[in-house]
C-alpha cells in the first residue's frame, strides 16, 4: 500500500541518548496521552538519538585535535638524575649528578598541519549538521505518513459502514420481496471483502506506530494523539512552485551551499591542504634545537666540589631520498596527488547530483500540484455520481454492481488525493533537505 513508511532504514539512524534540544522532553508513561505535533516528534528525536551522540563524540575529537595541532612543536623536556661510588672507595669518594634537557623540533608542514586539522573539524561540523537535517527530514515524513494512514484507515472504515448499510438494507428488501437474492448476496459478499482491508490498513498503522514511536523515543504504550491533518501540511506548501520559490531556490543552488557540495569542497579543501603538507614533508629541511645542564657534586675525601657542563645544539636535516623515484616519501606525495584529483571529480559529481535532484523534486512537486487539483474536482464529480447512483438503485433503475462502482470509485478518489498530498509534502521536504535550508522556508 502506498505510504508505507521505510522506517527499516530510518531506525539505524535513531536510538537513546541525552538532551540535545532545549525543549521539554514528552511524557512516556502509557496512562497519560500525548498530544504529539510534528515538532514535538522532530524534538523528540533528536534529543533520544545515538547517530547524534557519536557524531558529536567525533566533532568533539577533531575540534580537541584542531585546537592542539601545533603541538608537535611543543618542547620536549626531561630531567634524569644519579650517583656513582667507585669501587673499593669510601662512602665519602662519591659523585651526585643531575641532567636536564629540552628540545624542539621544527618540521617544515607544521602549519599545513595546523590548517589541515581545522579543515577536518569543518568537514565533520558539515557531516554532523547534514546528520541533524536528515534525521529532522525523516522523522517529519515518517509523521506525514502516519496521518495519510490515519486518514487511509476513516476511509475504509467509512466503506465498510457503508456496504454494511446497503448490506441491511437489502436484506430488509429481500425479506419484502423487493430486491432478489442475488442483490441481497452480492452486498453480502461485498461487506466481508472489505473487512480484510479495514484489518490490513489497522495492521499496517499499528506497526509503523510502534516504529515510529521507538524511532522518537516514547514508551511502546504511549497513547500518542497526532496533531493536525495531511491536508493543512500540503496546504502550507501550497504554491510551492510559484516565481518567488523558484527564484529562492535558483540563488540557494548558485550559492552552492547544498549540504552534499558543502562537504565535498570541504575534503577538498583539506586533501589539498595535506598534499601541501606532504610535499614539504617530504623534501623540505626540518631543525632541531637541544639545550641540555648537567650539574654534578663530587665528593672526594673531606672535600666537596660542584661541577657544572651545559650544551646547546642546533641541526638542520635535509631528506635526500624523496628525490628518488620510488621513495617512499615520493609515493606519499604521489597518493596526496590522486586523492585530490579525485575529490575534485567528486565536488563536480555533486553539483552535478545536486542540480538533477531538485530539478527532479521541482517536476514531482509540480506533477503533484496539478494532480491534487484534478483529484479534488475528481472527488466532487464522485461524490455526485454516488448520490445518483444511491437514488438509481433505491429506485430500481439501477443495479447494484452500479453503486458499488460509484462508491469505489469515489473511495478511490478520495484515497488517491490523501496519497498525493503525502507525495506532495513529502517531496517538498526532501528538496529543503536536499538544498540544507531549515523545513518550512520554501513553504513562507
Amino acid at each position: 500500500m502506498h505510504g508505507k513508511i521505510q522506517i527499516a532504514v530510518v531506525l539505524l539512524v535513531f536510538g537513546t541518548v541525552s538532551t540535545l534540544c532545549a525543549q521539554e522532553a514528552l511524557p512516556s508513561s502509557p496512562d497519560s496521552p500525548v498530544d504529539l505535533s510534528i515538532e514535538k516528534a522532530v524534538s523528540s528525536a533528536l534529543a533520544e538519538n545515538n547517530t547524534i551522540l557519536r557524531q558529536r563524540i567525533t566533532l568533539s575529537a577533531a575540534k580537541r585535535r584542531a585546537a592542539f595541532s601545533w603541538n608537535s612543536i611543543s618542547p620536549s623536556l626531561s630531567l634524569s638524575g644519579g650517583g656513582t661510588i667507585p669501587d673499593g672507595k669510601a662512602v665519602t669518594d662519591s659523585t651526585i649528578s643531575m641532567e636536564g634537557k629540552i628540545s624542539v623540533l621544527l618540521m617544515p608542514d607544521i602549519a599545513f598541519s595546523v590548517q589541515k586539522a581545522w579543515r577536518d573539524y569543518e568537514a565533520e561540523k558539515i557531516s554532523y549538521d547534514t546528520t541533524i537535517l536528515s534525521i529532522e527530514g525523516n522523522v517529519r515524513s515518517a509523521y506525514l505518513t502516519l496521518l495519510y494512514e490515519q486518514e487511509n484507515i476513516r476511509l475504509q472504515n467509512r466503506n465498510l459502514e457503508t456496504a454494511r448499510s446497503q448490506y441491511e438494507q437489502n436484506l430488509q428488501r429481500y425479506q419484502l420481496g423487493s430486491v432478489s437474492e442475488l442483490d441481497m448476496l452480492s452486498s453480502r459478499v461485498t461487506w466481508e471483502r472489505l473487512k480484510p482491508r479495514v484489518q490490513e490498513a489497522s495492521v499496517t498503522y499499528d506497526a509503523d506506530k510502534a516504529l515510529f514511536l521507538q524511532l522518537i523515543g516514547l514508551d511502546q504504550h504511549t497513547d500518542v494523539r497526532l496533531q493536525g491533518a495531511l491536508s493543512s501540511y500540503a496546504e502550507q506548501y501550497s504554491g510551492f512552485t510559484s516565481e518567488k520559490n523558484m527564484n529562492k531556490i535558483t540563488a540557494i543552488l548558485s550559492g552552492e551551499t547544498a549540504p552534499s557540495i558543502l562537504a565535498a569542497a570541504k575534503k577538498l579543501e583539506a586533501a589539498k591542504t595535506a598534499l601541501t603538507k606532504s610535499r614539504l614533508n617530504a623534501y623540505g629541511p626540518s631543525v632541531t634545537a637541544a639545550w641540555s645542564y648537567a650539574p654534578a657534586i663530587v665528593h672526594t675525601g673531606a672535600s666537596k666540589s660542584v661541577q657544572d657542563t651545559g650544551s646547546l645544539s642546533l641541526g638542520v636535516s635535509v631528506p635526500l631520498d624523496s628525490w628518488l623515484p620510488w621513495s617512499a616519501g615520493r609515493e606519499t606525495v604521489s597518493s596526496a596527488k590522486d586523492t585530490a584529483a579525485d575529490l575534485e571529480l567528486t565536488l563536480e559529481e555533486a553539483r552535478d547530483s545536486v542540480q538533477i535532484q531538485a530539478a527532479n523534486c521541482i517536476r514531482r512537486i509540480s506533477q503533484k500540484e496539478k494532480s491534487i487539483q484534478f483529484q479534488n474536482t475528481n472527488i466532487k464529480l464522485a461524490e455526485q455520481s454516488y448520490r445518483m447512483a444511491l437514488d438509481a438503485y433505491l429506485k430500481g433503475s439501477k443495479d447494484l454492481l452500479s453503486l458499488q462502482n460509484a462508491s469505489n470509485t469515489l473511495l478511490e478518489a478520495e484515497v488517491t488525493l490523501e496519497s498525493d498530498m503525502l507525495d506532495y509534502v513529502k517531496t517538498c521536504i526532501e528538496l529543503e533537505q536536499l538544498l540544507g535550508i531549515p523545513y518550512g522556508t520554501l513553504s513562507e
